[in-house]
């Protein structure tokens, strides 16, 4: 109900081990059901996956909201990012060694 007028879907469901969140999504079952996918063994503090219509969606969002910070110049970059991404995913681990990071991109 926070969001502006025209943005996307926003759905949330979270178990004892997750959190996943869902922006643009026709269906919000869907992240009922990675709650349920296997507990990853590599003991992540984050992961994220993306598509490029993630980009598109924001770009209608920033564009909604005043501001004097943001130039049409950054909207229409995360416009050329929607067409240029296809899939995003990244993760965060820490442990006794430090933080390690990836990620990885398909372009379209």
């Amino acid at each position: 109900m926070m969001l502006p007028p025209d943005s996307p879907e926003f759905y949330a469901a979270m178990s004892e081990s997750a959190i996943t969140l869902g922006v643009g999504i026709s269906d919000s079952e869907t992240l009922q059901e990675e709650l349920q996918a296997p507990v990853s063994e590599r003991d992540l503090l984050v992961h994220g996956h993306l598509t490029g219509e993630f980009y598109h969606s924001l770009a209608d969002v920033i564009a909604q909201m005043p501001s004097d910070e943001l130039a049409e110049l950054d909207i229409d970059l995360l416009k050329q990012y929607s067409d240029i991404y296809k899939n995003m995913e990244y993760w965060f681990r820490v442990d006794d060694a430090g933080v390690e990071m990836s990620f990885s991109l398909e372009l379209n």
